[in-house]
């Protein structure tokens, strides 16, 4: 069984993915992913700082990942050109931890973009953690120390909350506590062993 696992940023998919973890899942994490293929001397890397320049790296001639950031939620465009970049890169090294870990039991696959990036048809259920607007802005602001504004564009920049929820066959509630949360999901997965 393989799950994809979604939601918008600072939904909890990562705490999420922890969780489901402890009852023996093997998580490919997308977002582990893309930091992997942009490490120096990684091909994402050399493509990222020939189009952005060496001004996006630090003294160890590694990405700055916060400074990108602050330029593509910023540009659209530039967002999509490091998109064709990193999610062709992101996409192959998925399908190859998908193939070699075909035989476990439960793999869970934690990706934010699971749907812009259509790889929805690589899973067979769809997991959505879902928050309201309110609750991820105040999260996303406390975890990433961002303005109302930056955190705004990054919400902004991703399928709305409410589109992925209609899409997913499981909605996480993550509105209330941590163990709310953990409740939520371990319900989530007995009914699959109930199936």
């Amino acid at each position: 069984m393989i799950i994809g696992l979604t939601g918008g940023i600072a939904s909890g998919k990562t705490t999420t993915a922890k969780i489901l973890e402890k009852q023996g899942a093997y998580i490919i994490d997308a977002d582990q992913i893309s930091r992997k293929i942009m490490k120096k001397g990684e091909e994402g890397w050399q493509q990222v700082v020939a189009l952005f320049g060496q001004e996006i790296l630090d003294e160890a001639q590694e990405i700055k990942r916060s400074q990108l950031a602050e330029i593509v939620f910023a540009n659209e465009d530039k967002l999509k050109k490091l998109e064709a970049i990193t999610h062709p890169l992101i996409l192959k090294e998925i399908r190859k931890q998908l193939k070699k870990n075909r035989e476990r039991e439960l793999i869970v696959l934690e990706a934010p973009l699971l749907f812009e990036v259509g790889i929805e048809d690589y899973v067979d259920q769809v997991w959505v953690v879902y928050v309201d607007r309110q609750t991820q802005l105040k999260r996303l602001c406390n975890r990433n120390g961002l303005s109302t504004e930056e955190a705004i564009r990054r919400i902004e920049a991703q399928l709305p909350l409410s589109e992925k929820r209609k899409r997913a066959d499981v909605v996480i509630d993550n509105n209330g506590s941590l163990q709310d949360l953990k409740e939520n999901v371990l319900k989530a997965l007995s009914n699959i062993k109930v199936e």
